[in-house]
Order: structure tokens, then C-alpha cells, then sequence
């Protein structure tokens, strides 16, 4: 048995005893109807749930779509089509900057023509990708790409927004409870989903010996998920109205320096994320190359335990703000302590030698996302203007994008270029 599996069996474990405990309350799955205050009768309860539970298929199936790529993409091009350490990171580069550009266009897509419309043009510039980079060729790989990097931008902005604005239209968004709620289940489902394809991916390729499989699998997802919202999601536009929450006067001038601050944290974190995406396959090659081992990494089992550990975050996160009235702050304090948690994650990584070593390091780096990603998902759904959300969500990502791209274009074919990136992530998480 690999040095890995048993990690993942610890998490999974782990896993089972944390989601068996908070079963264990009388209320509600999810604990969404009993958030519901007030003189709210069952009747808008159920309504709620049938909400979440539209919402959540669909989601699902999409976020599968993207995590069942995610463990072999580097392989891929590492080793099916046999591209060297910079091209690969120029078709990431490429990705990213096809990302950045379309966050100045998604937004207004999504605010002007509709969110249901951009989910829509999401699940078909993703398939598209899939099949291109499934060719040996240099050309289709760097269109796949573009696409790629324009459905992913979609992805993170336009089915947040849709779901803000389809709870606020159905008279849930001023309950802060509500949304903290599906913002944790969102991500908890979210680890779920990518463990799920970490191993399923894992599985196609060792039963087809292709590492094409898994983008396959990915098209076969997309297409229920767009049958799906063209058929039951309501069309959701840009309101003409700021939320209730967010007013049109003075207060909402003093709001931009907090938007300001979330998107500085969001570039750092975010781009360290998107980095490691591209890094941690090489890193752990590298080192098992070192130790003369001949049997090939599993790849998606490793992701795996990523996802696990991001779970574990999420469920961590959830079980903070369970009983809190005053979620705002407690997700500020949840983002500053993901921040620690990452540079800690990065440091250990660059710090140990062995690959198991580093590969533990990274897991704590991922559970970091898992308690960042639920709270700063509530904090800009609090801050954000409901008129304008999909196009500041797509902003936000500039950066992000920007940030990724300049550190990718330093890429070396050596192993110190990738530990010199590590510190340097980690000396930003830590400021």
C-alpha cells in the first residue's frame, strides 16, 4: 500500500464521526428551516428547502464537472502528451488570463442577460475544453484553455449570484442565517463532491489506462446540469435596487474599502490556491523521482485527501457559526485564521523533504481553504451590492487572476523554482 491511502482512510474516519455528530440534532437537515424567524410559516419552509434543494443538484453536478479534471491535469500534460514544465505553465498562464479578461465581461453578461444564461454558457464552454484538451496538439490544448479559463469565471461568480438573488427574490436574503447556512453546506457539499472525484478519477483512469477518462466523465456531468437549469432556474438579473441590507446612501461608500480589503485577501489566498493547483503534482513527482520509486503517484487518491482536508475545514467552519448572531464578525475572525493556517501549511512545505512530509503540510494548506472558503463567501454576500454582485464578483477575481499569472510566468524547469514560489506565498499569507 502507498504512503497516502492510509491518510485519506484517517480523514475519512474523521470525516464520519463529524458529520454523524451533527446528525445528531432534532432539527431539520441542514438546519435550514429552523432558521427560518419569525411568523414564517411551514409553507415558506418548504419552500426554502425546495430552493436549496434545486440549487444544490444543479451545483453539484457542475463543481463535479471541475473537481473530476483536477487531479490529472498536470498529468495530462505531463505525462500523456509529453509537454515541458514551461509550456505547461504557459497553457496555465493562458487559462488565467483568459479568466482575468473574462471577469471584465461575465458580470455584466450575467447582471445584463441573465445568471441562468451564464451558468448555461458555463456548462457549454466547460465541455468544450474537456474535449480539447484531450488532443496531443499544441494548438487545441491553448484554446481549451481560454475556454477554461472563461468557464471557471462563470463558475465562481454567476451560481453564487444566482442563488443570492433567487433567495432574496423568494424573501430569504434578509435572514444572514439562512445564507451562512447554505454558504457552509455549499462547501461542505463541495468537499464532498471533490473526494467523491478524486477517487472516481482515480478509478477511470486505472480501469481504462487513459488519463482522458476523467474529462469524459466531466462532459457526462455537464449535460444533466445544463438540462437541468434550462428546465427548472428562473432567469435572475441585476436588481435595480441595492439589498435592504446594503443602502444607497453614504453607508454604501463607506463599504468599498471593506470590499476593498476582502478582494486583497482573496488575490493572496486565492492565487497561492490556484498556484498550488499547479504545483503540488510536480513537487510530490519530484521528490518520489529522488527515492528511485517506480510505481507512479496516485494522483487522484492525493487529491482526495486534499479535498478531505478542505471538508474537514468546512465542517470546522460550520460548526463555529452554528449558534453565533453575529456571523459577520465570527467569519472575519474564521478568514484571519485560515490566513494562519495556509502559511503555515506553505512554510512545512517548503521546510520538509520527503514527499509524505510535504504532502501532510499541504493538507493543513487545504483545510485552511476549507474554513476560508464559507466565510468569505458570507462576507461578500453581506458586503456587495445585490445590483451589481455578478460583475463585482467578477472584478474581485482581476487580481487573483493578475497575481497568478505574473508568479506562473517565472516558472524554471527545476524543482527550487517551485519551492522559491511556496515561500514566497507563504511570506504573503503571513503580511
Amino acid at each position: 500500500m502507498d504512503a497516502y491511502t492510509p491518510t485519506l482512510v484517517a480523514l475519512l474516519i474523521i470525516l464520519a464521526v463529524v458529520f454523524l455528530r451533527q446528525k445528531k440534532p432534532s432539527s431539520p437537515p441542514l438546519l435550514i428551516i429552523t432558521q427560518v424567524e419569525g411568523e414564517k410559516s411551514n409553507t415558506v419552509g418548504d419552500e426554502l428547502v425546495t430552493f436549496r434543494a434545486r440549487f444544490l443538484q444543479i451545483y453539484s453536478l457542475a463543481i463535479a464537472a471541475d473537481w473530476l479534471q483536477g487531479s490529472f491535469t498536470y498529468s495530462l500534460y505531463k505525462n500523456t502528451h509529453q509537454v515541458t514544465e514551461t509550456t505547461i505553465a504557459s497553457l496555465f498562464i493562458t487559462g488565467f488570463l483568459s479568466a482575468g479578461i473574462g471577469a471584465f465581461f461575465a458580470g455584466t453578461f450575467a447582471d445584463r442577460f441573465g445568471q441562468k444564461r451564464a451558468c448555461l454558457s458555463y456548462c457549454f464552454l466547460y465541455a468544450v475544453s474537456c474535449l480539447l484538451i484531450m488532443s496531443p496538439n499544441l494548438k487545441p490544448l491553448f484554446i481549451g484553455r481560454v475556454l477554461s479559463g472563461l468557464g471557471t469565471t462563470i463558475l465562481f461568480t454567476a451560481f453564487e449570484a444566482w442563488m443570492i438573488a433567487e433567495c432574496n427574490r423568494l424573501g430569504f436574503g434578509d435572514d444572514d442565517g439562512i445564507l451562512n447556512s447554505i454558504f457552509g453546506t455549499m462547501s461542505v457539499l463541495n468537499g464532498f463532491i471533490a473526494i467523491t472525484c478524486g477517487l472516481v478519477s482515480q478509478l477511470l483512469v486505472k480501469l481504462t489506462s487513459s488519463e482522458k477518462a476523467p474529462f469524459i466523465a466531466s462532459i457526462i456531468c455537464l449535460v444533466p446540469a445544463s438540462y437541468l437549469i434550462s428546465t427548472s432556474w428562473v432567469e435572475n438579473y441585476g436588481t435595480k435596487n441595492l439589498s435592504s441590507r446594503v443602502p444607497s446612501d453614504g453607508t454604501l461608500s463607506r463599504l468599498w474599502p471593506r470590499i476593498f480589503t476582502v478582494t486583497y485577501v482573496t488575490t493572496f489566498l486565492e492565487g497561492s490556491m490556484y498556484i498550488m493547483v499547479f504545483s503540488w503534482a510536480g513537487i510530490l513527482i519530484s521528490d518520489d523521482k529522488t527515492s528511485n520509486n517506480s510505481v507512479s503517484l496516485p494522483f487522484g487518491i492525493i487529491f482526495a485527501s486534499f479535498m478531505s482536508s478542505m471538508t474537514l475545514g468546512s465542517y470546522i467552519f460550520k460548526i463555529a457559526t452554528k449558534h453565533d448572531n453575529h456571523s459577520l464578525q465570527v467569519s472575519s475572525h474564521a478568514i484571519q485564521i485560515a490566513l494562519s493556517f495556509a502559511a503555515s501549511g506553505l512554510l512545512l512545505a517548503v521546510m520538509f523533504e520527503r514527499a509524505i512530509f510535504r504532502f501532510w503540510a499541504l493538507c493543513l494548506f487545504e483545510l485552511s481553504l476549507g474554513i476560508y472558503f464559507p466565510a468569505v463567501a458570507y462576507v461578500k454576500g453581506i458586503l456587495v451590492p445585490e445590483e451589481h454582485r455578478a460583475k463585482i464578483y467578477g472584478a474581485m477575481r482581476l487580481p487573483v487572476n493578475a497575481f497568478v499569472m505574473f508568479v506562473l510566468s517565472k516558472v524554471e524547469d527545476t524543482d527550487e523554482s517551485r519551492e522559491d514560489r511556496l515561500v514566497r506565498y507563504e511570506g504573503i499569507d503571513i503580511s
